[in-house]
C-alpha cells in the first residue's frame, strides 16, 4: 500500500524514460521538419522541406510544484522499490500537481511536400504521463514515502484530486494546405488524425476524502470517502495489495493493445509577407514573412479500455483503518473488501469500460522576423482537458524563444514562465541539418531550487527544396541573389505588390504566349501623326491617314515605343495586356521579321516606390516579358537585348500616382546592326 501509486507510474513510464515536452528551442523554426506539426499541423503546408524521413527522437523531463528536485540518483530508488524519500525537497504547499516522468518517443515517419499548397506527414510515437493533480501532500507522502512520519494529530481534506499514469501508442496522418495565397497574405490550415493504442493505465480520482491521523500510530480515521480506482494493467486487487512489478509491466508492453481510440489536432497559420514577389515560396534558405500568427488545438480524443480488460473499485463511507490491519487482512481483494466493510466502508468492484482522455491543449503562437535570419517567437500552451476525468493534461505556460534560424542550422533559447510553479525556466535548442538536441528547462544544471528538468535529442533525414526556377540578379551588385524571379504568368507575387505591373506574358522559362493584356494607359496621339490612337492602325509609328496611320516607307521605324500604364488587379491577382498593346507588339514583331538586319533594345523602367535593387528586378522582369512575347512570335532571342533600369530616367513626378504610373514603362528601340 505504501508504494502502489507512485511506484506504479514511475515503473510504468521510467521503463522507457522520456517526456512530453514540445522541443520549443527548435520546433518553432522554419526547418524543424515534423517537430513543428505537434505544435500546429498547418506548419507542414508550404514546407521548407521537400521530403523528410523521421528516424527517432526522445524527450525527457520533470515538472511539478510538490518540491524542488533532489538528487537524480534517487529516481532509481523510486523505480526499484517505490521509495520516494529525498526525491523532492518538499515545498510548503498543502496540495500539489506533478508530471514526473512522462513519455514522448517519436518513431519512424515521413513528410512529403506534394507542392507549394499541399503536404502530408505520417508519424508514429509512444507517449505516456505519470501525473498527480490537486493531490494532498500529506496523503501522498503517507502512501508513498516509507520514512514519512506524521508528528501530532493531523486532519486533512482532499477534494477533486486525480492521479493517472497512462502509456499509449500513436500513428498519425497529417494534412496541411494553403487556403489563401494572395499578395502579402498566406493562410494555411492543417489537421492530424491519429489512431491511439492503449498499452496500460492506472487511475485514482476522488471527489472527497476527509482523514484524521492519530499521533504516534499508523492509524487514521476516514470519513465522507468517495474514491474511484481503475486500471487495466493488473487486476485491481493486485494493484492495491502488491503494487506493480517490472515483469508484469513489461508483459503488457509488447502484447495486444487493451485500449483503442481516435485523436487528432487542428490548426491554422497566417503569414504576412511585406515583399511577396521576392520571398514568397522561396525555399533557398531565407524566409520572407515578417509576422506569423498561429492557433491550434492539440491532442483531442481519448482511449477506451473495454470492460473485458478493465477493473474498477469504488470505495465509499466512513471507517477507522490501521496500517497493521491492512497488512494482516489484505492478502487478496476479497479479504480487503471484507475488511473495509467491517471498518464501515463499501468497497465494490466491477468490470466496466473506462475512457482515458488525451492532454488536450490550446496552442497560440506569434513569430516575428527581426531581421534576416533572426526571429523571436512567443507561444502560449493552455490546458483544455477536464482534470476530473481519468486522463492527463498540460500545465499552462508562456514561452518566448529568440532564435537564429537558417536552413543549415538553428539556435533557439526558450524562456518560459510556468503557471504551475509561478517561476521561470530557460533552455537551449540546437539543430544541424536533421540532427537536433536541447532542453526546454535546464536551469537545474546550474542553479538550485528548480522544479523541473528537460532534455531531448533526435534525428531525421531532410531533403530540402532545390533552389530551382528562375533567379534574377541585382545589376548593382557583384553577387547573385537567389531570390526567385517573379512568376509573371501565375500571378500574383510580382503584380500584387507592384505599383505598375504593366506586363504579364508567358513565364520566363516558357516562351509560348499566354493569354495577355496590358494595363490600359490613356493616350491621344502617341506618334504625333495627327491620327488619334483609337483610330490609328500604328499608334506608335507615324504614318499618313491614307495608310491608316502607318508609314508608307518599308524602312523600319526608329522611333521609341513607350507604354505608360496603370495597375489593374483581377480576381486572381493577374494583370493583362489590352488588345491595342498587343497590336503594337505584333506590328514590331512583323517589322523585325521583315528586316532581319535590325535588332531591338527593350528597356524596362519603374517608379521609385521600392528599393533600388527591387526596382531593377521589377523593371527587368517587365522587359523580359516583352522579349518572351517577341520570341513566341518567332524573333530570335539573340536579336533582343534587355535592360532593367529601375527608377532611372523618370519621365514624370514620382510624388503623384499619375506620375508613378507614367514612370512604370517599357521602352523599345529598333537599331540596325
Amino acid at each position: 500500500m505504501k508504494k502502489f501509486l507512485y511506484s506504479a507510474g514511475v515503473i510504468l513510464l521510467f521503463s522507457i524514460t522520456a517526456d512530453a515536452q514540445h522541443n520549443l528551442g527548435i520546433a518553432t523554426g522554419n526547418w524543424s521538419s515534423t517537430n513543428s506539426l505537434y505544435l500546429n499541423p498547418a506548419n507542414i503546408a508550404d514546407s521548407r522541406e521537400r521530403f523528410t524521413i523521421d528516424v527517432v527522437s526522445i524527450n525527457a523531463s520533470i515538472e511539478n510544484n510538490l518540491g524542488t528536485l533532489g538528487s537524480f540518483s534517487n529516481f532509481s530508488k523510486a523505480v526499484n522499490n517505490g521509495n520516494t524519500d529525498n526525491l523532492f525537497n518538499y515545498s510548503n504547499r498543502n496540495t500539489f500537481s506533478l508530471l514526473a516522468p512522462a513519455v514522448d518517443i517519436h518513431g519512424p515517419g515521413a513528410m512529403i511536400s506534394i507542392n507549394h499548397k499541399h503536404s502530408l506527414a505520417l508519424t508514429t510515437r509512444i507517449r505516456g504521463f505519470n501525473q498527480f493533480n490537486n493531490f494532498d501532500k500529506s496523503l501522498y507522502r503517507t502512501i508513498n514515502d516509507p520514512n514519512y512520519v506524521i508528528n501530532g494529530d493531523v486532519d486533512l481534506t482532499s477534494k477533486n484530486f486525480n492521479y493517472t499514469a497512462h502509456l499509449w501508442t500513436e500513428v498519425g496522418l497529417t494534412y496541411g494546405v494553403v487556403l489563401i495565397d494572395e499578395g502579402e497574405s498566406e493562410l494555411r490550415a492543417g489537421v492530424t488524425l491519429r489512431y491511439l493504442g492503449g498499452i496500460g493505465y492506472v487511475g485514482l480520482k476522488g471527489n472527497n476524502l476527509d482523514a484524521h491521523f492519530r499521533s504516534g500510530t499508523d492509524s487514521f480515521y476516514v470519513k465522507n470517502t468517495d474514491l474511484e480506482f481503475a486500471s487495466n494493467i493488473l487486476s485491481t486487487k493486485n494493484a492495491l495489495v502488491n503494487g506493480i512489478s517490472n515483469n508484469s509491466i513489461f508483459s503488457e508492453f509488447f502484447g495486444n493493445k487493451d485500449g483503442r481510440g481516435v485523436g487528432g489536432d487542428i490548426g491554422v497559420v497566417y503569414d504576412y509577407f511585406p515583399d511577396p514577389e521576392l520571398h514568397k515560396h522561396n525555399h533557398d534558405g531565407r524566409n520572407g514573412y515578417k509576422v506569423r500568427l498561429s492557433a491550434s488545438v492539440t491532442d483531442i480524443g481519448s482511449v477506451m479500455y473495454k470492460s473485458s480488460v478493465n477493473s474498477n473499485a469504488n470505495v465509499t463511507g466512513n471507517g477507522y483503518i490501521t496500517g497493521q490491519g491492512l497488512i494482516d487482512n489484505v492478502t487478496n481483494f476479497d479479504e480487503f473488501r471484507n475488511y473495509a466493510k467491517k471498518q464501515g466502508f463499501t468497497a465494490d468492484t466491477a468490470k466496466a469500460s473506462t475512457k482515458v482522455y488525451m492532454p488536450t491543449a490550446l496552442v497560440i503562437g506569434a513569430d516575428y522576423n527581426i531581421r534576416k535570419n533572426i526571429y523571436v517567437n512567443a507561444t502560449f500552451i493552455g490546458n483544455v482537458a477536464n482534470r476530473q476525468n481519468f486522463g492527463n493534461s498540460y500545465y499552462n505556460q508562456v514561452t518566448v524563444t529568440p532564435r537564429y534560424d537558417r536552413r543549415l542550422f538553428t539556435i533557439g533559447v526558450p524562456i518560459t514562465y510556468s503557471m504551475l510553479t509561478n517561476g521561470m525556466r530557460m533552455g537551449l535548442g540546437l539543430r544541424f541539418m536533421g540532427l537536433f538536441a536541447g532542453s526546454d528547462d535546464m536551469l537545474t544544471l546550474f542553479a538550485k531550487n528548480q522544479y523541473g528538468f528537460n532534455l531531448y535529442f533526435g534525428g531525421c533525414v531532410p531533403l530540402y527544396h532545390k533552389s530551382k526556377g528562375h533567379y534574377w540578379y541585382h545589376e548593382d551588385s557583384d553577387s547573385t541573389d537567389l531570390s526567385p524571379e517573379p512568376d509573371m504568368e501565375h500571378g500574383g507575387s510580382l503584380d500584387s505588390s507592384d505599383n505598375c505591373p504593366d506586363l504579364v506574358l508567358a513565364p520566363l522559362n516558357n516562351p509560348a504566349p499566354a493569354v495577355i493584356e496590358i494595363q490600359q494607359g490613356h493616350t491621344t496621339d502617341t506618334d504625333g501623326d495627327g491620327i488619334p490612337d483609337d483610330e490609328d492602325a500604328c499608334p506608335t509609328i507615324a504614318g499618313p491617314a491614307s495608310n491608316h496611320g502607318c508609314p508608307l516607307s518599308p524602312q523600319p521605324p526608329k522611333k521609341t515605343a513607350n507604354f505608360s500604364t496603370t495597375t489593374i488587379q483581377t480576381g486572381n491577382g493577374k494583370s493583362a495586356i489590352n488588345k491595342e498593346s498587343v497590336k503594337e507588339l505584333d506590328l514590331l514583331a512583323k517589322i523585325l521579321k521583315e528586316y532581319p538586319d535590325y535588332n531591338i533594345v527593350i528597356n524596362g523602367y519603374s517608379d521609385n516606390a521600392n528599393t533600388a535593387a527591387k526596382s531593377i528586378a521589377l523593371s527587368k522582369a517587365r522587359a523580359l516579358s516583352v522579349k518572351n512575347y517577341f520570341v513566341s512570335k518567332g524573333i530570335a532571342s539573340a536579336r533582343i537585348k534587355v535592360n532593367g533600369l529601375g527608377s532611372a530616367q523618370p519621365v514624370a513626378d514620382n510624388s503623384t500616382a499619375e506620375g508613378r504610373a507614367k514612370n512604370c514603362r517599357v521602352v523599345m528601340n529598333l537599331k540596325k546592326r
